[in-house]
C-alpha cells in the first residue's frame, strides 16, 4: 500500500513540473519580452519549482514516516502481547501442581520443565533443560520416537507407567502427552500434526502413589468383607443344621420318629432348604445374589435323595439361569420344596400303575416376567387332596411366599398336576 502511494504521488507531480515548466515559459516570453525581465522570471519560476518540490518531498517523506512509525508500534504491540502472554503462560504452567514438560524427539527437555516437574521427579530447571532426565521406566521411552514419526498418535487416555525420581526411587504415575502449536500472534492451540508445523510435544505427568494405595486398601477392604460374609453365610448353614439336628434329637427323644420317606417331617426338611441358600451363597462369587438354575437343581436332587431314594420318579430340570436377590431367593426354594415334596408324596402311590413317572421343574425368565412351575404325569387332584390341600400348611407358605414375592400362583390339573408361580416383578424392582 505504501509504495503504490508513493508512486501515485511522484507521478501527479511530475506531471504537475511538466505543465509548470512548459506552460510558464510560454507565458513569460509572451509577457515580458527583454531578456533581463525574462532571466528574472525564470529565477523566481525556479525558485517557485524547488518550492514546490521540497514542499512534495515534504508530504511524501512524511507520510513515509508516518507509515512506518504505524508498522513499528504494531510491532512493538504484538511483541508486548507475545511477552505478556508467555509471562502468563509460565506462570500458570509453573503454578499448576502437575509436572509439565516438553520433549524433543530424542527425549530432551526443549523449553519447559515447571516447578511441578521439580518437586516430582528431583530435578531443576537448569538441569533438565537441554537434557534427558533419566526418569522414564520401560516401554514408554520407545513411545516418543512413534510419537514424533507419526507412527503413533498422541494418547487420549492417560497411561498409567511407573517412573523415576532422581533418587532412583520408583512411584506410580500417570502421563498424557498432547501436541501443541504456536500460534501467529503469539498464542497456543491444542493438536497439530505429530512432530510438523511448529508442533512441540508436551507431557503431564501426576503421582498416582496415593491412588494406587487407596485402591489397594479398598481392594483388601472388599477382599476382607468377602471372606466375612462367606463366614457369616457358612455359619448360618451351620446353625440351621445344628437347629435341625436338636428338632430331631427332640423328636426321638419323645419318641416321635419322623416318616421322612413320606414326606412326614417337612419342618426338617425347610429348615435344611434355607440352609441350603447359604451354602450357595459360601460357595458363589456374589455374595449379593443366587443363581437359581442350579440352586433349585441341587435342592430337587436332595429331596429326592431324602424322600425317593430308589428314584422311582424321573426328575426333569428345564431352569433358565437366573440370579435373584438373597431375598427373592428364600420363597423361591421354600415354594419349589413344597411342590416338589408334595409331587413326591401324593402324585404317585403306590397302587397307582404310571408309566414313567416323572416331575418337570420349569424356570423362564423374560424382560418383565418370571415363571417357577412345576408339574407332575401323576393322579392330578382328587376331591380328596384338593379339600386337604385347601387346608394344608404346604399351601398356605406357597400362597404367603408368593406373595412376598408380588407373585400368583396357577393350578391346573388333569393328567397330573401343574402349579405356575408367575412374577410379574421386573429385576428393577427387585430388592437390592
Amino acid at each position: 500500500m505504501f509504495i503504490s502511494r508513493a508512486v501515485m504521488i511522484t507521478a501527479v507531480y511530475a506531471a504537475i513540473g511538466t505543465a509548470w515548466i512548459l506552460v510558464s515559459d510560454w507565458v513569460a516570453e509572451a509577457i515580458f519580452g527583454e531578456p533581463s525581465t525574462f532571466a528574472a522570471v525564470q529565477t523566481a519560476k525556479g525558485l517557485v519549482y524547488v518550492a514546490l518540490t521540497a514542499l512534495g518531498l515534504f508530504v511524501l517523506i512524511r507520510r513515509a514516516f508516518q507509515s512506518l512509525h504505524r508498522i513499528e508500534e504494531k510491532r512493538r504491540s504484538e511483541t508486548d502481547a507475545k511477552h505478556r502472554f508467555g509471562v502468563y503462560l509460565e506462570t500458570l504452567i509453573d503454578a499448576t501442581p502437575l509436572a509439565v514438560f516438553d520433549l524433543e524427539p530424542d527425549g530432551r527437555v526443549k523449553s519447559i520443565w515447571n516447578h511441578g516437574a521439580e518437586r516430582l521427579f528431583g530435578v531443576s530447571r537448569a538441569e533438565a533443560l537441554g537434557s534427558r532426565p533419566e526418569i522414564w521406566l520401560g516401554e514408554i521411552s520407545s513411545i516418543l520416537p512413534d510419537l514424533f514419526s507419526g507412527r503413533s498418535a498422541a494418547t487420549e487416555k492417560p497411561l498409567q507407567v511407573e517412573m523415576r525420581r532422581r533418587d532412583g526411587t520408583v512411584f506410580p504415575a500417570e502421563v498424557s502427552f498432547g501436541w501443541i502449536t504456536p500460534g501467529e500472534s503469539g498464542g497456543i492451540r491444542s493438536g497439530g500434526e505429530t512432530g510438523r508445523n511448529r508442533s512441540v510435544l508436551v507431557a503431564i505427568v501426576s503421582d498416582t502413589t496415593d491412588q494406587v494405595e487407596s485402591t489397594k486398601k479398598l481392594r483388601a477392604a472388599i477382599a476382607e468383607r468377602e471372606v466375612l460374609l462367606r463366614e457369616i453365610h457358612h455359619r448360618v448353614k451351620n446353625n440351621l443344621q445344628i437347629v435341625a439336628s436338636l428338632i430331631s434329637l427332640e423328636r426321638g427323644r419323645r419318641g416321635q420318629t419322623p416318616e421322612i420317606g413320606k414326606g412326614g417331617d417337612g419342618t426338617l426338611s425347610r429348615i435344611m432348604t434355607m440352609a441350603r441358600i447359604h451354602e450357595q451363597l459360601y460357595h458363589s462369587p456374589d455374595l449379593r445374589r443366587i443363581d437359581l438354575g442350579p440352586y433349585l437343581t441341587d435342592l430337587c436332587r436332595a429331596i429326592q435323595s431324602a424322600q425317593d431314594p430308589q428314584r422311582r420318579v424321573r426328575i426333569q430340570f428345564e431352569l433358565s439361569s437366573y440370579a435373584v436377590p438373597i431375598d427373592d431367593a428364600a420363597p423361591y426354594g421354600l415354594i419349589t420344596h413344597e411342590l416338589v415334596t408334595n409331587a413326591l408324596t401324593h402324585a404317585f402311590p403306590d397302587r397307582a400303575a404310571i408309566k414313567d413317572p416323572a416331575i418337570i421343574v420349569n424356570l423362564e425368565r423374560s424382560a418383565k416376567i418370571t415363571t417357577l412351575m412345576v408339574s407332575d404325569n401323576g393322579i392330578g387332584l382328587t376331591e380328596e387332596r384338593t379339600a386337604e390341600s385347601s387346608h394344608s400348611l404346604g399351601f398356605t407358605l406357597i400362597d404367603a411366599l408368593s406373595r412376598q414375592i408380588g407373585a400368583t400362583v396357577e393350578t391346573t390339573s388333569g393328567a397330573g398336576v401343574c402349579v405356575k408361580v408367575v412374577c410379574r416383578r421386573s429385576e428393577q424392582d427387585a430388592h437390592p
